[in-house]
């Protein structure tokens, strides 16, 4: 499968990159074509960014969207100590409903949002003992079962070339901005073509993929020269980091 991975912030303990990792690379150990999307650590709001609010993971693909709250919880905490955790499951429900908000607008074949519970360590044992049974109607599992985790055989309702329309609803000009891939899957870019002969190619000396570069390259530079895109929309268009773009210019 075909997984983007777009980190949105700092992970704030070792069990979140743990799972993002792992989630990242079983998807692509999957077969088939689909794509799927990973938003690590998110915030559900654009004006009230606080760590409270921040969610380890949205998985996004054809089922459509995921919560994925990683704990490192002990077989004590679950089983002492139930409110707690669950005030922690009605907190992971808001941030879901929160998260489910926005990408309805744009996709409204999108069904609800829920959160689950992936848990690491010694909880793990409790949580496979008792079924992936739900705390305060978040489902609790481990890390091998993370295909039903993220409802990898859910109904599907997203095609792969709108899984990256939900993404690009939750992070609107947030702390990270969205990378190539997110933008291209949102349908959010466009394409070029230019028809030449073989005969360019023989007198620059040029394959087509150095060809289609440099043509690129070339085309954001004059436009930032007359002052008709900014230089990160040029090295946008250039396919380049902007500090590799400005220093392209400079040499």
């Amino acid at each position: 499968m075909n997984v983007h991975p777009v980190p949105c912030g700092p992970a704030v303990n070792g069990s979140g990159r743990k799972t993002f990792a792992l989630l990242k690379g079983r998807l692509i150990s999957e077969s088939g074509d689909d794509e799927w999307l990973l938003l690590a650590n998110p915030t559900p709001s654009a004006t009230r960014r606080r760590q409270s609010d921040e969610i380890d993971i949205v998985a996004i693909g054809p089922p459509g969207d995921q919560v994925v709250e990683v704990k490192h919880w002990t077989e004590v905490r679950i089983g002492r100590n139930p409110e707690p955790v669950e005030q922690e499951a009605g907190r992971v429900t808001n941030k879901a409903r929160r998260i489910g908000t926005t990408p309805r607008r744009h996709v409204r074949s999108l069904p609800q949002v829920h959160g689950v519970f992936p848990v690491t360590g010694a909880a793990s044992r409790l949580a496979a003992s008792e079924g992936c049974g739900p705390v305060g109607g978040v489902p609790i599992h481990t890390l091998k079962t993370w295909r039903d985790m993220i409802g990898l055989h859910a109904r599907r309702v997203l095609s792969s070339a709108r899984i990256g329309i939900p993404g690009a609803a939750l992070e609107p000009g947030s702390v990270v901005a969205m990378d190539g891939a997110l933008k291209r899957m949102a349908g959010m870019t466009r394409s070029l073509t230019i028809d030449y002969g073989d005969e360019v190619l023989l007198a620059l000396g040029m394959t087509p993929d150095d060809f289609a570069k440099e043509a690129g390259m070339l085309i954001a530079v004059k436009l930032y020269e007359m002052g008709r895109l900014s230089s990160g929309a040029a090295a946008e268009l250039a396919n380049l980091p902007k500090p590799l773009f400005l220093a392209g210019l400079a040499a």
